[in-house]
Formats: structure tokens, C-alpha cells, sequence
């Protein structure tokens, strides 16, 4: 049996008298050391310096992909995903990054990124809960969306429905909070006043249930009448009205306290924050008795000034 030689690289016998063998494992060699040199992986610090052109390098730690020119390395446009305090600059991510904590997604132009769309979450909460506190709380299940984030400051949207009674007539209160700050309004030139939605008349009496819903300052209520007999499934806009033959005030917010009789109204509630995270929802509170929600819808979308 003829002497056997190894390659160096990948352990390849071939007879030391057969040249077409020895020819065969080194071009294997030469296969396996193209392959390990064309793709590699590491941090970003421990990348090589460019000069193999086409090969490709994997930051770990960025986790972004890149081409070495034979001149430098250059970012390949991808999808990267991870944590917001994670995103990559824009430099080295050109394409699209998804923020798994915040739900948004950014584009890079190459230097910058910018917001496609933001932090969003939303409730659906069917239950009919109740709270008796003199404070504001909220109830046993939060109509509130949690972790909203804000990389750059700019507005909250937040729409919400639900239908409410109280079991006290004039007594309840309902307003939106950001994180444990109840949200304010300008009125009158002062930019600090509280918007609370609740009804001062409610003509049909205590334990009747009417309906909620955010306008462009807040919460508002409006007179039960008949009693509201809830949403439907598909296609209600969010808002409400009364007729003109409805007693004043029909529609109502307590802005600073003071009764402000609405037309119909309805829709978002654009709020504006700095950076951050935080906490969105719809707290209660009653002087006397008890206030109850039930339907209660809730839908949060941050919109980065970037």
C-alpha cells in the first residue's frame, strides 16, 4: 500500500505517487479555504480589513450583513430586527429595521432613519366592570396600552368607545392618562386645565347606560336617553350626538371642571409627548356610588416627529 499524505486543511488521504490525487485534495483544500474566507462572522470591531472582494462578514453584535468591495465594507441593505435601543445607525443598516419592543418600523436613507410608522397597541374589553374609588383608578381590567414608544418626541393618537352608567346621577368622571398624568386642554389661554367626561343633567336618572367616546381634547359623555344598547360590530364611526330637542347639555366634557355643552363630536385625540415610553389609557373615578364600563375600545398609535 503506497504512503499516504494529508492535506493541511481538511484532513484529505491521497497516495504520495498519484498526482491527480494529490491534484484532487488540493483543489478541495483550496475549495475549503475560498469558502471559510469568503463568508466570516463577528463583532463589528473584530471585522477584518477589506481587501477580498465579494466576501461577506456577519456583525454579531449589529446584526447587520456586509460586502467587502476589495476597497472597504459596505452595509447590504436588509430587514434587521431587535430591540429600539438596539437599532443600528442608519449608516451601517441601509433598508429597514422593525423594533420588536415598539412595533415600529424605520427606513434608512443612508444616514438618517425615519419613522414609517410607530409604536401602536390597542384593547378590546368586552367585560362590564365597576369602581367605587373617589380617585381616579382604573378598572379591574385597564383600558390602557402599555409600552406606546416615542424614539423622538411628537403625538399620541387615541381613539376609545364604551358605554358607562353611574350609579349616582352626575357623579362619575372618566379622563385619559398618559402613563399617571391626567391629560390636559388649553381653555381660556391656559393650557393646564383637566378634560373629563361625565354628565351633569342625566335626565333619564342613575344605572342607565350611555356612551363614551374620545373627541380632539379628550373624553366625552352623552345624556343616556333611552339607554344606549351598545356598538356595532363593524362599521360605527367612533363619536357620538344628540338631537337639538335633547335637553342641554347633551354631549358633555368638564374642562377645569366647568360644564362644556358639545356638538356632536367624535374621533381622535392628538396629544404631544417627548420621548419615552409610556403608558395610555382611560381611568374612573366617582364622588358618590360607582361608575361601570362595558365594550370598552382602546386603540394607541404613536407618530414620531422622524
Amino acid at each position: 500500500m503506497p504512503n499516504l499524505l494529508t492535506t493541511t486543511n481538511n484532513d484529505l488521504s491521497y497516495p504520495s505517487s498519484a498526482n491527480s490525487g494529490q491534484d484532487f485534495s488540493t483543489g478541495i483544500a483550496d475549495l475549503a479555504n475560498s469558502v471559510d474566507a469568503m463568508w466570516d462572522s463577528g463583532t463589528l470591531a473584530g471585522r477584518p480589513a477589506a481587501g477580498i472582494v465579494n466576501r461577506r462578514y456577519y456583525a454579531t453584535d449589529t446584526g447587520v450583513w456586509y460586502l467587502d468591495t476589495g476597497a472597504a465594507w459596505v452595509p447590504v441593505p436588509q430587514l434587521g430586527t431587535g430591540t429600539d435601543s438596539l437599532k443600528p445607525s442608519a449608516v451601517d443598516l441601509p433598508g429597514m429595521y422593525f423594533a420588536t419592543d415598539s412595533e415600529a418600523l424605520y427606513g434608512s436613507d443612508g444616514t438618517n432613519w425615519h419613522t414609517i410608522y410607530g409604536s401602536r397597541g390597542a384593547v378590546n374589553i368586552s367585560a362590564s366592570q365597576t369602581v367605587t374609588s373617589t380617585t381616579y383608578t382604573t378598572l379591574t381590567t385597564p383600558d390602557q396600552v402599555t409600552g406606546v414608544v416615542m424614539p423622538t418626541n411628537g403625538l399620541i393618537a387615541v381613539w376609545y368607545q364604551a358605554a358607562w352608567q353611574e350609579s349616582v346621577v352626575a357623579a362619575a368622571r372618566m379622563s385619559l392618562f398618559l402613563g399617571s398624568n391626567q391629560v390636559v386642554a388649553a381653555y381660556e389661554g391656559i393650557a393646564t386645565h383637566t378634560v373629563e367626561a361625565g354628565n351633569p343633567s342625566a335626565a333619564s336618572g342613575p344605572n342607565v347606560n350611555s356612551s363614551i367616546s374620545t373627541w380632539s381634547l379628550g373624553l366625552a359623555a352623552a345624556e343616556a336617553g333611552s339607554g344606549y344598547t351598545g356598538d356595532v360590530t363593524t362599521g360605527q364611526a367612533i363619536g357620538q350626538a344628540t338631537p337639538v330637542t335633547q335637553p342641554s347639555p347633551g354631549i358633555t366634557s368638564y374642562i377645569n371642571g366647568l360644564v362644556t355643552d358639545l356638538a356632536p363630536c367624535g374621533g381622535p385625540c392628538y396629544i404631544f409627548a417627548a420621548a419615552g415610553t409610556y403608558t395610555v389609557g382611560v381611568r374612573f373615578k366617582a364622588s358618590s356610588g360607582s361608575v361601570t364600563a362595558s365594550n370598552r375600545k382602546l386603540w394607541v398609535q404613536a407618530i414620531p416627529s422622524a
